[in-house]
């Protein structure tokens, strides 16, 4: 274990240490673990209002993306998309859209972080939601993808009758994209 107080006072062999610990953690788990956890969590919380909470709808959007033979990628992103709501309630598109830029493609980080805004169009009745605010990305190369994610994974995914997929039955697939696609060692 390595004892130092502040970065200024670490020696080579604590650098070498750490970097051999990453290694070894690299090689044993993965963010999935991580991801899953975050997710998780909220298992049993309020739904806050909605019909039924943030757990329950990114598994309902994560079994819809499934069932409808979505790629991989598209039913990770599916069954994250919301799960740093109650973190970032106003920039949670942005923050998800970070934790998984390491393990998806750019045109999914794209469609994660604007997903918010695209879910406005489908947003019926609401009394502040600007229903055309997607149309200013429209040429954007994701902005089909986007919509078309929101309509059919997203704004179709609060029912409350609905029989998921067990958060279990995805673990397999999150596994599969974060250790594809392990962020280089050496971060902070």
């Amino acid at each position: 274990m390595t004892s130092f107080a502040r970065l200024q006072d670490a020696t080579a062999a604590d650098w070498k240490l750490i970097a051999e610990v990453e290694t070894q953690i690299q090689a044993t788990r993965n963010a999935g673990e991580g991801l899953l956890r975050l997710l998780r969590d909220q298992r049993n919380d309020d739904p806050d209002g909605w019909p039924i909470n943030i757990y329950s709808h990114c598994l309902q959007s994560a079994t819809l993306a499934h069932r409808a033979g979505a790629d991989d990628e598209l039913v990770f992103c599916a069954l994250f998309h919301d799960a740093t709501e109650l973190i970032a309630p106003h920039d949670h598109g942005a923050v998800t859209a970070m934790l998984l830029a390491p393990y998806i493609s750019e045109t999914r980080r794209w469609m994660i972080e604007h997903h918010a805004i695209f879910q406005n169009c489908f947003a019926a009745n609401h009394p502040f939601r600007d229903a055309t605010e997607a149309e200013e990305y429209r040429g954007h190369p994701a902005f089909e993808a986007t919509m078309k994610f929101c309509e059919l994974f997203d704004a179709s995914a609060f029912a409350r009758n609905f029989d998921p997929m067990p958060l279990e039955a995805f673990e397999p697939l999150v596994d599969r994209i974060c250790r594809a696609r392990l962020p280089r060692a050496g971060g902070a």
